[in-house]
């Protein structure tokens, strides 16, 4: 059996998370629902809101982008740049543009969010 393609993976994505939306949960991450938004999973919450935790290592630029994009929310561009000294609106200009007209972000003011398509592809947002 061969993986499902991207697009085809994208269809049983998207169709899954019209089907719940549709019937009233909250599609709050790239695999988490909720009936309501106080229900919410406050444990990944954590990580999503950068809640100070141990962490070691060299990545927490990419983290910041891995869990913001994993997110509708998204990145907000202003706390990310006075948080990490990165202006993304700046100098990820290129490639942010290369995401809106692939339809994977959007912009909801300062903040950088994935779309339905960006939520299916998630990971590969985190790489600019």
């Amino acid at each position: 059996m061969t993986p499902a393609g991207e697009d085809e993976a994208f269809g049983y994505f998207s169709t899954t998370s019209e089907f719940l939306e549709e019937r009233g949960y909250v599609h709050y991450e790239v695999s988490n629902f909720a009936r309501t938004e106080a229900l919410i999973s406050r444990h990944n919450h954590k990580y999503w809101d950068h809640t100070p935790y141990l962490g070691l290592g060299p990545a927490l630029r990419m983290e910041a982008l891995y869990f913001g994009f994993r997110t509708k929310r998204g990145i907000h561009g202003p706390a990310f740049r006075d948080r990490y000294g990165l202006d993304l609106f700046r100098t990820e200009e290129a490639a942010l543009r290369g995401m809106f007209d692939e339809g994977l972000i959007r912009l909801d003011g300062d903040a950088l969010c994935p779309t339905r398509r960006g939520l299916a592809l998630a990971d590969r947002l985190c790489l600019l």
